[in-house]
Parts: C-alpha cells; sequence; structure tokens
C-alpha cells in the first residue's frame, strides 16, 4: 500500500457486484458481497486523499450497487489522462472475476 502514494495516473477499478441467492453457497476461501465492500470502503478510509470509493449505477437485477475504486494522485479530479480499467464481475455466478480484480 505504501506505494499507492506514487501514482501519477489514474487507475480506475470497476468492480460491479450484485446480490444473489448464489453467493451463500460459495466456499470460505471467496469473498462475500459485504466483505468485499468491507475490504474497498478499508481502502478508501486508510487512504483517502488518493482513494475515492463511490457507486456509477445499479445492476439491473437486484439493483446491486456498481462500485468504482478510483485511485489517483488527484483522486478529487477527473483528469485527462491515461487510466487503466480492471472489471471483475461481470456475472454473478462467476466468483473468480472480483477475487483476481
Amino acid at each position: 500500500m505504501k506505494d499507492l502514494r506514487m501514482l501519477n495516473k489514474t487507475l480506475l477499478l470497476l468492480i460491479a457486484l450484485s446480490v444473489t441467492s448464489s453467493a451463500q453457497g460459495l466456499p470460505s476461501r471467496y469473498h462475500h458481497y459485504l466483505q468485499t465492500r468491507n475490504i474497498l470502503a478499508g481502502l478508501r478510509d486508510s487512504h483517502p486523499q488518493i482513494v475515492k470509493l463511490d457507486t456509477i449505477g445499479y445492476s439491473t437485477r437486484y439493483h446491486g450497487p456498481i462500485l468504482r475504486l478510483k485511485i489517483s494522485d488527484n483522486v478529487a479530479i477527473d483528469e485527462d489522462e491515461p487510466s487503466a480499467l480492471i472489471c471483475g464481475g461481470v456475472h454473478a455466478n462467476e466468483v473468480l472475476g472480483p477475487e483476481v480484480a
């Protein structure tokens, strides 16, 4: 986490999460929705100068929030500079996407 302060480019991490009943059957090595949300909120709370967590929309099923975690040296400003998009959790039943992202 120390290296986050040295970012000079914007990194967008888009995590589409939805609340589904299938999440109840996940093996314990995978994170559930609330665990993932808490991890992202912890990153935001630990590094408020460079991390922003917001909701950019809602899923069409179950109306689950689609979260964006932005890491930047100017987190409050949408700058016109190169960025990276990491998209995890496109399909609710595919648990590896959010884990890898």
